[in-house]
């Protein structure tokens, strides 16, 4: 990741996409999107690209406290280095992230410079602290392959988790629900197969 960080290569800047507003009103509803203050979202969504050329604006500033700037992570992660810090961006910047076949994971993080946390979307397994920090929703404003991308920026616990401390709208993806942590899943089993183990050895002695 640190390769991710340090590259001074950036995606180039392009022209807003038609239709899309930039107002704080339009994502402001996200607020809290689990429902309770200070809960992560318990799935984290991930962006596919719809097929063709992928873009992502800035929808802020949001008024968070910390500087952060976002990064992609795959495809490609050596061509994008930090970009859109929250503090600088104006309001409506739009980038060119490339074009990509339909079904490829746009995966991405953000770097928060405060505190030197980095958080990446997706599943919460992506996290160092176990919890999903990016809120994706598809469709945004009803526009087709439009997505609406809202970061976390806090550790969990002790962050609000209301999701709008830096976002983005993504045109030429698809929000798409992430497939649960195998680890996981596997070690949820292996642990019933002991016990039912046990249980059997315990009724036919």
């Amino acid at each position: 990741m640190a390769l991710i960080q340090s590259a001074t290569a950036q995606p180039s800047t392009t022209t807003t996409p038609a239709g899309l507003n930039t107002s704080t009103a339009d994502w402001s509803s996200y607020a809290f999107p689990s429902g309770s203050y200070g809960v992560p979202l318990t799935t984290g969504n991930i962006l596919k690209a719809s097929g063709g050329d992928v873009t992502v604006t800035f929808l802020g500033p949001t008024g968070a406290a910390y500087e952060e700037s976002l990064f992609v992570v795959n495809p490609n992660p050596g061509d994008a280095g930090q970009f859109m810090d929250n503090k600088t961006t104006p309001n409506g910047t739009t980038y060119d992230l490339g074009t990509y076949a339909a079904g490829t994971e746009i995966e991405f993080g953000l770097y928060v410079d405060t505190t030197g946390n980095t958080w990446y979307d997706g599943p919460a397994s992506r996290n160092a602290d176990g919890a999903v920090h990016a809120n994706i929703v598809g469709d945004y404003e009803g526009l087709a392959d439009t997505s609406f991308v809202g970061f976390e920026d806090l550790v969990y616990p002790g962050g609000d988790f209301n999701y709008v401390d830096e976002v983005f709208a993504f045109t030429g993806t698809e929000a798409t629900s992430s497939v649960p942590d195998g680890g996981m899943t596997v070690a949820l089993l292996g642990g019933a197969l002991v016990g039912l183990q046990a249980l059997r050895r315990k009724l036919f002695v």
